[in-house]
């Protein structure tokens, strides 16, 4: 009798196997009598943040998380990275093709972790190729493959959000070498790319199947690499080139890559960086600079448990001020200038390249092909909606008077011009808040700095610029520069604090001001 119902029972189910198989293969038109079955992948869920092993079919080798074991991201950042992962600080499975449901070993597999208090996107490659290229650089970019125009990269194109300027849809990121030592290509290793995402309230108009996230993986083998003027061995932090081919752009040594965007993430980046106790780095940053990130990064990470400070690095986020934050993940960031100079030896793409998925946010059909996100809301939490106006008041006026002690008959006429800007000012109309992040969250405005560009720096600007010269030859200029290039900006320090408790998560993003002369 038990015999006969396992019969049974295994007739039953083959049939339901089959019988699902082929209604998944063919069109089922909607009825009154049944609805569309859907053709979308949804990504096993796993325990991510405590998993041991990673979830993968029988008769493949286990593959280690990437958080500790072999081939772990320990090479490149530090434990205040590697353990910036949990579920209960806003970490949420986007996507994943670790599964137990398929038939052969899993080639290149990754999973993707979004943060929903910060706006930052994760994406972790576990190599499974065999390389025999040798490489010292690899290259991540990620793009937008959409007709529609969207503002989904602001924070990674720019150190400064300038909205309304041309949308960027390709990002482009040379990854530093690992600090121990071991070649940035290998198999049976974890690789992680980090992106910040601004806000964009047009993505959830544009029909799902017009939009999709595409990304890739190139790796280079470089020498003689230029930094900051300085020659060095090798790049020490992540350079965003915003889609410039840095590679052509290498092999001429009078060639600048341009304004390049150097990255890091984690405290250990810093440390690792230090050249001496006088702000000398790595980075090719300015000292001060450097100086400036390291007090920042002190004053504002507990490092053992929290601590992203951006993909994307700039000098006016990083500089923190007089405000202490802490303990908080802030996102950081730095500029500098960056020339790379050198010579591109051998080239290649990772195998199955590029990967694509549909953008989150967008309404995505249960008839899509291909695998649907996990987590389907708008992505990035802040943005702005214009760059605010920002009055300065010039005056100038002009005297004529004779000095005996100059050559010829000493007349003189003297010129002065003055610029009254304001040193404080409310820019929140500004800002524009993701509404799904409103639901889980406070997200206030701690402060708003207006800062004066100068040099390297962005500082705090006096009330009045004064300019005086003078037409005798023979008088030397005794005025001072400000007026001729007057640029300022607003630094924001946003707060976003779980509803449900727990800590507050920091931005810190400067927005670009319009000067407008009376």
């Amino acid at each position: 009798m038990k015999k006969f119902f396992y019969a049974a029972n295994l007739i039953i189910s083959l049939l339901f196997i089959v019988s699902c198989q082929d209604e998944n293969l063919a069109e089922v038109q909607p009825s009154s009598q049944h609805a569309l079955k859907t053709r979308s992948v949804t990504p096993d869920y796993f325990d991510w943040e405590n998993a041991d092993w990673m979830p993968t079919p029988p008769g493949q080798t286990r593959i280690p998380s990437p958080w500790i074991g072999q081939g772990s991201l320990a090479s490149t950042y530090g434990t205040d990275v590697i353990e910036d992962r949990l579920k209960s600080d806003g970490w949420e499975l986007l996507y994943s093709t670790f599964t137990t449901n398929v038939s052969g070993p899993l080639q290149n597999p990754y999973f993707v972790l979004y943060n929903k208090y910060r706006g930052l996107m994760r994406i972790f490659l576990y190599t499974t190729t065999q390389f025999i290229s040798p490489s010292s650089y690899i290259e991540d970019c990620l793009s937008i493959n959409s007709n529609h125009n969207t503002r989904l990269f602001d924070f990674l194109a720019s150190e400064i959000s300038i909205p309304g300027v041309t949308s960027v849809n390709r990002i482009k990121q040379i990854q530093p070498k690992p600090f121990d030592g071991s070649l940035p290509l290998a198999s049976n290793k974890w690789y992680m790319m980090q992106y910040e995402l601004a806000y964009d309230p047009d993505i959830v108009k544009i029909p799902y199947n017009q939009i999709q996230l595409v990304w890739n993986l190139n790796f280079y083998d470089v020498e003689n690499i230029s930094m900051g003027g300085d020659l060095q061995a090798e790049i020490n932090g992540t350079i965003g080139n915003t889609g410039k081919d840095w590679k052509s752009d290498a092999k001429d040594a009078t060639k600048k890559v341009g304004t390049g965007l150097l990255s890091g993430v984690g405290v250990s980046l810093w440390e690792r960086t230090k050249k001496g106790t006088d702000g000398s780095n790595k980075l090719g940053l300015n000292k001060s600079v450097f100086n400036k990130i390291g007090e920042g990064l002190k004053s504002a990470v507990s490092a053992a448990t929290h601590g992203v400070f951006g993909d994307i690095v700039n000098v006016f986020s990083a500089i923190i001020g007089s405000q202490k934050i802490s303990p908080v993940p802030i996102n950081m960031n730095v500029s500098g200038n960056v020339t790379l100079k050198g010579t591109l030896s051998s080239s290649g793409s990772l195998p199955s390249m590029p990967i694509s998925f549909w953008m989150p946010g967008t309404n995505i059909s249960s008839s899509a092909v291909g695998y649907i996100p996990l987590y389907n809301k708008p992505l990035g939490v802040i943005n702005f909606s214009d760059c605010p106006k920002f009055p300065i008041s010039y005056h100038e006026t002009s005297r004529l008077y004779n000095d005996d002690s100059l050559p010829g008959d000493g007349l003189v006429q003297e010129f002065y011009e003055a610029a009254t800007v304001h040193t404080e000012g409310d820019f929140s109309n500004y800002l524009i808040i993701n509404p799904e992040i409103e639901k889980i969250a406070d997200v206030d405005i701690v402060s708003q700095q207006i800062l004066k560009k100068s040099g390297d720096n962005y500082v705090p600007p006096v009330q009045v610029y004064e300019n005086i010269s003078y037409s005798n030859p023979y008088l030397a200029y005794a005025g001072k520069t400000e007026i001729i290039d007057m640029d300022f900006v607003v630094k924001f320090i946003i707060a976003v604090t779980p509803k449900k408790g727990g800590d507050t998560y920091y931005i810190i993003k400067t927005l670009d001001l319009k000067e407008e002369w009376k």
